[in-house]
C-alpha cells in the first residue's frame, strides 16, 4: 500500500476527531445556561420561564446567577459556573411577617 493512502487514511479519521473534540471543548453560551437553568425551574415547579432572569455574579467560581421568582415571592436562585454546570442552588422562600 503506497504512503499516500495511509496518509490519506489517517487524515480521514483525524478530521472528524479533531473537528468533535474543538466543538465539545467550548463553553456554553449565556442564553445556552439561562434557558436550561429557566427550563429546569419549569419542571420542578411548573411555573413558566418568564419568571426567570440572570445577573453576572460577584462570588467566586459563579459567572452568571439565572434568579426565578414565583409571584408568591418563592423560587430559585441557581449559581452557574464557567463551564454552565450547576454550583449550587438557593431556595428562596417569602418573607415572614
Amino acid at each position: 500500500m503506497p504512503w499516500r493512502w495511509i496518509i490519506g487514511a489517517v487524515l480521514l479519521l483525524a478530521m472528524p476527531a479533531a473537528y468533535l473534540g474543538l466543538r465539545l471543548g467550548q463553553p456554553v453560551s449565556e442564553t445556552e445556561a439561562i434557558t436550561f437553568f429557566a427550563t429546569q425551574y419549569t419542571n420542578t415547579t411548573g411555573r413558566p420561564a418568564s419568571d426567570c432572569s440572570a445577573i453576572p455574579s460577584q462570588r467566586d467560581d459563579v459567572w452568571i446567577e439565572v434568579i426565578c421568582i414565583g409571584p408568591d415571592l418563592t423560587g430559585y436562585n441557581y449559581l452557574v459556573g464557567a463551564r454552565g454546570q450547576q454550583v449550587a442552588v438557593i431556595e428562596m422562600k417569602a418573607p415572614q411577617s
